[in-house]
């Protein structure tokens, strides 16, 4: 990863802890539904915390997760996920935007929150965008 976004995604992801740990300690349960390659799970693990897992529908990604940062995830869409209060912090980036059934999704998400549990998202705003061809209009598509 170049050495400049490198320090943009540090600089994100410390803003983000800021946010989010208050409600957090190093033994907390969290875990990032569309977490990608899992980056930001990946700058939790090298700041203590213990209990991270990741859920992506990419294989691809899963794996890559769990075989390059060594941390716990799974392939599954939001219909797929099983567990009940199991997570003190569950985190969704950039992935509400995606989700045509919100009532059920929202539904899913109670369910996988522990009762004292926090939900923590991320949305785009269109106004950050520039105007570039199909931009910033994929980003708010389900198929993304």
């Amino acid at each position: 990863m170049p050495k400049e976004k490198n320090y943009i995604l540090n600089n994100c992801f410390e803003d983000r802890l800021k946010r989010i740990e208050q409600y957090i300690n190093t033994e907390s349960y969290i875990a990032e539904i569309g977490c990608a390659t899992g980056d930001f799970l990946a700058y939790l693990k090298n700041r203590k915390y213990i209990n991270l897992e990741g859920i992506d529908p990419s294989e691809r990604c899963v794996t890559y997760m769990r075989d390059i940062y060594g941390i716990s995830a799974k392939q599954a869409t939001f219909s797929e996920i099983i567990g009940e209060n199991s997570y003190d912090l569950l985190m969704l980036i950039g992935v509400m935007e995606h989700i045509i059934d919100l009532d059920l999704t929202v539904k899913i998400i109670n369910k996988l929150v522990k009762d004292n549990g926090v939900v923590y998202l991320e949305v785009p705003a269109v106004e950050n965008f520039t105007v570039e061809g199909d931009l910033p209009f994929q980003e708010f598509s389900t198929e993304h």
